[in-house]
This record gives structure tokens, C-alpha cells and sequence, in this order.
């Protein structure tokens, strides 16, 4: 039967002992075993596998990696596979070289949800005014995808001057959502960078708009953070595209489940590489595909 084991510390734990767990848990599963990064991962796995994958959720990337790297170090396991977030991984050009370890197209499952599939459009077209969308779009000149790519830019952009200075303050999601208007739906970039120089980002705005031009151009999809692209998709539709007379509009975790639901069943994300290559991973492993 399809379940999951919660995240476990596993920093004090040796290869060897990690290793012994995961073949523990294969010898009591018929199933595929799929390591997820955290707790958002684990519905969207589980609704794709139904019934026909194991998982196992880690503590986040870093103990994803750890653990398939301890089961590898010693063998493998047949059916345990991996799959994590790119995060800067496109960008960088960071190449891990495991074994039946899968990354996400973008940045991550969020952002692949938001811009690789039909699951954006059933999602809004379920909550926004579609007058009020109309409008947005015409004046300006750009669909709502664009426009979230748009406004998602400068926090990528923000938050890579951050990883390459080693910045060790929180990037948190209040500064995105103080610096969003709430009528407008524009980003008050003045005074996001104002916030975080304050923070320590960069001596001056002079050096920190520098840094920002001196980024190399990148796609939009591996920069944007698909978290930040939940919550200015939330704020939209709480703000200027929300229904007259509607009371509550949903928030990030609500939308991310909505995305899901929608994508998901219609096989929307079929066509994405991630998709594809666990599509041939289930080919070569046919006892345990789940796809």
C-alpha cells in the first residue's frame, strides 16, 4: 500500500546505517520507494503514484542527496529513486551524477506547476474576475503568466546576488509581500531594495543595482522561485482580480493544492522532461513504474 515515512534526522547518521534503513524499508515494500524533498512534495507524489509508490520524506534537498548517496555508496536498490528541486542547479550547471535521481525542469515543482503547464489557466479561471484579468492583460500587453514572470524577476535576481555574496540572513517571504502593491499588483522595487540593504544585502543601492545588472541573463524558469510565484499569484487574486462580492480568495498552500489537483490527473506535465525521463526510468525499472 502507497504511504510515507515522515523526515528523520539523519545527520548523525552514518552511510552504512542510512543505507541498512532504506533496505529495511525495500524488503517490506513491493512498491517504487521515491525520496521527496518535504512535506509540500509529499501530496503531489503521492496523488501522482497513487497507490503504486512509497515515500519517504527528507528533511529538504541536502538529505535527499545524503541519502542517495549512502545507498549508492554501497549498491543499488532496486526501485529507490529520487527526486529534487533544480534550485540554482540549471544555472550553475551543477551536474550530480546519481544514479535514479530526477531534478524538476525549473527551479522547482511549484514554478513547474506555474509555467510548464494548462494548470495555471483552470486554477485562475476558478477564482479570478475574468473581466478584471482581461483589463490587467490588455493594459499591460502581456498574459497573466508573463506578467507573474515578470514581477517574479526581480526576487530571483534578488535572491541570486544574495546566494553569490553568502549572505546568511533570511530571504523570508515578507519582503515580498510588503513590496507588492495590493491594488496595482506592482512590486515597489525602490523600497524592496531599500529593505534589504538593510538587511546587509550590499554596502549602497549603487553597488547593489551593479551586482543586479552584472547577473548573466538566465531563462526566467530557472530563476523564479515558484514559492514567490504562489504568493504574488495569491495577492492578485486577492487583489485586482479578485470577484466582486467574493469574501475569501484562496492563499499560497490553497493554490498549490488547486495546481496540483489540476494538473496532475490531466497528465498536463506529461510533456516535461522531468516527466519524461521518470516515464524512462519506469521503463527500464517495470516493476516498479508508477507512472
Amino acid at each position: 500500500m502507497s504511504g510515507d515515512t515522515p523526515a528523520s534526522p539523519t545527520a548523525v547518521r552514518s552511510d552504512a546505517s542510512i543505507r541498512t534503513h532504506l533496505v529495511m524499508v525495500r524488503s517490506t515494500q513491493d512498491e517504487a520507494i521515491l525520496l521527496a524533498e518535504g512535506k509540500t512534495d509529499v501530496p503531489f507524489w503521492r496523488l501522482v503514484g497513487r497507490e503504486k509508490v512509497f515515500l519517504i520524506r527528507c528533511d529538504g534537498r541536502d538529505e535527499v542527496l545524503k541519502k542517495l548517496r549512502a545507498v549508492h555508496a554501497g549498491g543499488t536498490i532496486p526501485g529507490l529513486l529520487a527526486v529534487i528541486d533544480a534550485d540554482w542547479d540549471h544555472i550553475k550547471g551543477t551536474q550530480h551524477g546519481l544514479p535514479d535521481l530526477f531534478t524538476t525542469d525549473t527551479r522547482d515543482l511549484e514554478s513547474l506547476l506555474v509555467l510548464c503547464t494548462r494548470a495555471l489557466e483552470d486554477v485562475v479561471w476558478s477564482y479570478a474576475d475574468p473581466d478584471a484579468r482581461r483589463a490587467i492583460e490588455v493594459s499591460e500587453g502581456a498574459d497573466l503568466r508573463a506578467l507573474l514572470l515578470e514581477r517574479a524577476r526581480i526576487f530571483g535576481r534578488l535572491r541570486w546576488v544574495h546566494l553569490r555574496r553568502g549572505c546568511t540572513f533570511e530571504f523570508h517571504d515578507g519582503l515580498l509581500n510588503n513590496h507588492v502593491d495590493p491594488k496595482t499588483w506592482r512590486v515597489d522595487e525602490a523600497g524592496l531594495l531599500k529593505a534589504l540593504l538593510g538587511l546587509g544585502l550590499a554596502p549602497d543601492e549603487a553597488t547593489l543595482r551593479a551586482e543586479l545588472a552584472a547577473l548573466p541573463q538566465v531563462q526566467d524558469a530557472w530563476l523564479c522561485r515558484g514559492h514567490d510565484l504562489l504568493i504574488l499569484l495569491a495577492r492578485a487574486l486577492s487583489g485586482p482580480l479578485k470577484p466582486a462580492g467574493q469574501k475569501k480568495q484562496p492563499g499560497q498552500d490553497d493554490l498549490l493544492r488547486a495546481l496540483t489537483l489540476a494538473a496532475v490527473p490531466s497528465g498536463a506535465l506529461h510533456p516535461t522532461r522531468l516527466f519524461v525521463a521518470l516515464r524512462a526510468w519506469g521503463v527500464q525499472n517495470p516493476s516498479y513504474n508508477f507512472l
